[in-house]
């Protein structure tokens, strides 16, 4: 006798494959790392837009790496709902952030170290929600060492910051590269004939 299909289960488990088996969220996090060691090192605005290039490396992953080999996938609705969820917090978050870089902006000094401290705090909580919805624990990690070198840069040695940043940066994306070798010989394309 067969056991009852557990479509919960298999959900959950198509979900996890689909969302980080890949690599791309950490790869993602390290790309993220290394850009913001480079913007502390270098102050200029094209810095600043290469901040772009890890979401859009997560982007491009998972249409031309995960999606041609997984497919597409549609989940329940209670997951699509916590997703929102992230959304909105993420949506908050930007926006405190900008009331806080103006009000430093204006010339409030004495918010500068305390708008840093909120906003470490606030990626932090951030970093949590996400693996939470994403159920990828690592990624509460990867935002404990992206928060620290930056407690580090800001509130001690930069230059001690930086190297933290890198240094995690590196290891991130080592982790995501290797979970992505892994991934694709565990989920080759198929080329169906005609």
């Amino acid at each position: 006798m067969t056991e009852a299909l557990d479509l919960e289960k298999l959900e959950r488990e198509t979900f996890r494959s689909y969302q980080h088996e890949d690599g791309m969220w950490d790869v993602f996090m390290g790309l993220l790392m290394v850009f913001w060691a480079l913007g502390l090192l270098v102050d200029s605005t094209f810095v600043s837009l290469l901040m772009i290039v890890p979401p859009a490396v997560f982007i491009a992953g998972k249409a031309l790496i995960t999606v041609p080999r997984l497919g597409r996938v549609r989940f329940n609705d209670r997951r699509l709902q916590r997703g929102r969820v992230m959304v909105a917090a993420v949506v908050l978050s930007v926006l405190v952030t900008c009331l806080l870089m103006v009000a430093v902006v204006q010339g409030r000094e004495g918010l500068e170290r305390m708008g840093d401290a909120v906003f470490i705090a606030m990626t932090l909580v951030l970093f949590s929600m996400m693996a939470y919805v994403l159920q990828y624990w690592r990624l509460v990690l990867w935002g404990m060492l992206l928060c620290g070198g930056w407690a580090v840069a800001v509130y001690g040695d930069r230059t001690v910051g930086v190297a933290a940043f890198l240094l995690a940066g590196a290891i991130v994306v080592s982790v995501g590269l290797l979970s992505l070798r892994t991934f694709l010989k565990k989920y080759p394309v198929i080329h169906l004939e005609e």
